[in-house]
Order: C-alpha cells, then sequence, then structure tokens
C-alpha cells in the first residue's frame, strides 16, 4: 500500500538535476494554499532542496507541504494507493518543468508507470513495427496505465499504432474502421490485455459495435481512440 510518505518519496526520487531555481509558475493555486495553510513561504521551499533538489527525509515541514499538495490534488487514494493519472500529471506538469527537461513529456512522465504485456500479444505485425521504428516492447507498457488508455498525444505511441492498425487494414481508405479487424483486435488483443472472463466473442461483438465510428485527426490519433473506447467498453462488460 502506498501512503503520502511514499508519495513524498517519489518526488524525490523524479528530482535529478542540478539546479534551485524553482518558477514561480509553479506554484500553482493549490500549492499556494498549502504554503498559506502551513504558513510557509515559496523561500521555504527553495531552502529545502539540494543542489539535485532533494529534500531531507526528516524535513518536516516540507513534508507537510508535500502531503497538503497530494490531498489537494487526490494524488492518494482512500485505499492508500496512488492515484496513477494524478501522479503522471504532478510529473509532467511540476517535476518536469522544475528538471527543465526537455522531449516527449507523456513519455518521460509515463515512465514512473507500466502495464505489463504479456509477449503473445506482440504478434508478427507488432514485432515488425516496434522495430521498424526503433522501439521496444517497454515503451508499449510504460506508455498505457492502469486503466490500459493510451495517451492521444503520445507521437511515438501514435506512430505504432498507426503502424499496426495499417499492417491489419483496421482503417479503411474512407477513412472507417473495418468491422471484423477492429472485432479482432479487441478478441484477440484488448480482451486478453485487459484480463476480462466471460463470453469473449460476445463481448468483442458488443464493444466493436460501441466504437466502430471512432475517429480521429490522423491515422494513429484514431487509431489511440479506438484502443481507448474499447478498454473503455470492457470495462463496462
Amino acid at each position: 500500500m502506498y501512503s503520502y510518505t511514499f508519495y513524498c518519496a517519489l518526488f524525490l526520487c523524479c528530482a535529478q538535476v542540478f539546479s534551485l531555481e524553482i518558477p514561480d509558475t509553479l506554484f500553482d493555486k493549490e500549492a499556494l494554499e498549502c504554503l498559506e495553510k502551513l504558513k510557509l513561504e515559496k523561500s521555504f521551499i527553495q531552502e529545502s532542496v539540494d543542489e539535485k533538489l532533494r529534500v531531507h527525509k526528516d524535513d518536516k515541514n516540507m513534508y507537510a507541504f508535500l502531503e497538503c499538495v497530494a490531498k489537494a490534488k487526490t494524488v492518494v487514494q482512500e485505499d492508500g494507493t496512488l492515484n496513477n493519472a494524478r501522479v503522471h500529471d504532478q510529473i509532467m506538469n511540476v517535476l518536469i518543468p522544475l528538471l527543465n527537461k526537455s522531449g516527449d513529456k507523456h513519455e518521460m512522465a509515463t515512465k514512473v508507470f507500466s502495464v505489463e504485456i504479456p509477449d503473445n500479444l506482440f504478434d508478427k505485425d507488432s514485432l515488425e513495427c516496434l522495430k521498424n521504428l526503433k522501439l521496444e516492447k517497454s515503451f508499449i507498457e510504460k506508455s498505457i496505465d492502469e486503466k490500459f488508455h493510451v495517451h492521444t498525444d503520445n507521437k511515438n505511441m501514435n506512430a505504432y499504432l498507426e503502424c499496426v492498425g495499417k499492417a491489419k487494414n483496421v482503417v479503411q481508405e474512407d477513412g472507417t474502421l473495418n468491422h471484423a479487424r477492429v472485432h479482432d483486435l479487441i478478441l484477440h488483443v484488448l480482451i486478453p490485455l485487459s484480463n476480462k472472463s466471460g463470453d469473449k466473442h460476445d463481448m468483442a461483438t458488443k464493444v466493436t459495435d460501441e466504437c466502430i465510428h471512432t475517429i480521429g485527426d490522423t491515422y494513429g490519433e484514431q487509431m489511440a481512440n479506438l484502443h481507448n473506447c474499447g478498454v473503455d467498453g470492457l470495462a463496462k462488460h
């Protein structure tokens, strides 16, 4: 079980650069309210981190601040586990700007979490797409959140989904989805990925009917939207 102490430790383990400059823009509404509630100044936060942006484990005020922010953002759920989506937001919107990191922010943020995907779900088409795009299986696992969603603006993931979609002829020339191909993807990929039990063919048919009109601005985005529609549909059945 996770705790607020674990959340604080997560904050610490992600900070790995030499900079003490904390931009005012990173003090959002919740952070400012917590500073006021705890009667702390912005300068306290800056003075509480070392050259690697770590805080001392026995710094009670800093931990109180991090706990206050975590509660305000519902980072820790009632059962004591971390809300992956909230942590992802914190890493992407606070830690990555704090670290002044460049590159794909979504990809970096999702590396904190990963979903284990059985090797047998990477078929011939999937493996060829990984090879062509110079991606690792672990990238796919780290690009899926705890609810099996993918971020629709993850360019590398969209490129992978587009590659697989084209290999399997999921999207037809007129931009509509091929019902039979979508059914196969849901039956042979999403249902095993989601560990669903029951009448798999019936579930695949129902979810295919629900998602067959999925669209997107690009081929990759359409495939990402289809993936998310599929896992959401399976969650209801």
